[in-house]
């Protein structure tokens, strides 16, 4: 899973993920003007990014998405 941070500098949280339809960067306008109120994470599913991967299970993307707010998990940028 790849995951996009905008706005860190905010405390507030707002969690998206992108569609199965449609490119992450479809989505990037509106994290961007999120980002303006809150600390917007956008989650890029394993299968639905441009780096190949595979999608695994909903159990796995949970995880990992649960993860990252945590810490425990590496963050794109």
């Amino acid at each position: 899973m790849k995951v996009y941070e905008f706005g860190a500098q905010n405390r507030k949280t707002l969690v998206m993920f992108q569609c199965a339809a449609e490119p992450w960067w479809v989505f990037k306008a509106s994290a961007e003007a999120m980002a303006k109120d809150w600390h917007v994470y956008l989650f890029i599913t394993d299968g639905h990014d441009e780096q190949g991967t595979e999608f695994q299970s909903i159990e796995k993307t949970v995880r990992d998405a649960a993860a990252i707010p945590s810490g425990r998990m590496r963050r794109s940028r």
